[in-house]
């Protein structure tokens, strides 16, 4: 008869099945890369960051949208960011981002309370996030821009 299994392989299992669901989204977690510390990409990412949907036509609550950066710190092994998202000029939801660093490269990641899916790159040099959004119910995503306006 084998022995029942232990709760120690729990972890690793649930680690494996989550590392696995990430894969094909290219959200595998990573560790922080030893020439940038937390604290440095917290001062990068951290602050409002203004700009528009580019979308011809209607865009719902306007072009205008605001992500709003409080914190990001290295947690449990992955990246904790606290931020708010919205139209801009109303009020701004609470947003659960999925961060990635890899080297230089920053993305996030992100679904509105709206159902607006949200993916951005940093670029650094012209403190921007680039991106789509892709609103529920059209096919194509739209670009966005977001550029810092106060740390």
């Amino acid at each position: 008869m084998r022995p029942a299994a232990t709760h120690r392989h729990a972890p690793a299992a649930t680690v494996a099945v989550a590392l696995i669901a990430l894969a094909p989204l290219g959200l595998l977690p990573c560790r922080p890369v030893a020439a940038e510390t937390p604290l440095e990409l917290s001062k990068v990412m951290t602050g409002t960051w203004k700009g528009q949907i580019q979308r011809a036509g209607r865009v719902p609550g306007g072009p205008g949208r605001t992500l709003l950066i409080k914190s990001v710190r290295w947690q449990e092994g992955q990246w904790a960011v606290e931020a708010e998202f919205g139209v801009t000029g109303k009020p701004l939801d609470r947003i659960e981002p999925v961060a990635e660093v890899v080297r230089d490269d920053v993305a996030l990641e992100f679904v509105s309370p709206a159902g607006v899916l949200v993916r951005l790159k940093l670029v650094r040099s012209e403190r921007t996030w680039v991106g789509t959004a892709q609103f529920r119910g059209v096919a194509t995503p739209v670009d966005i821009r977001l550029e810092k306006v106060s740390d």
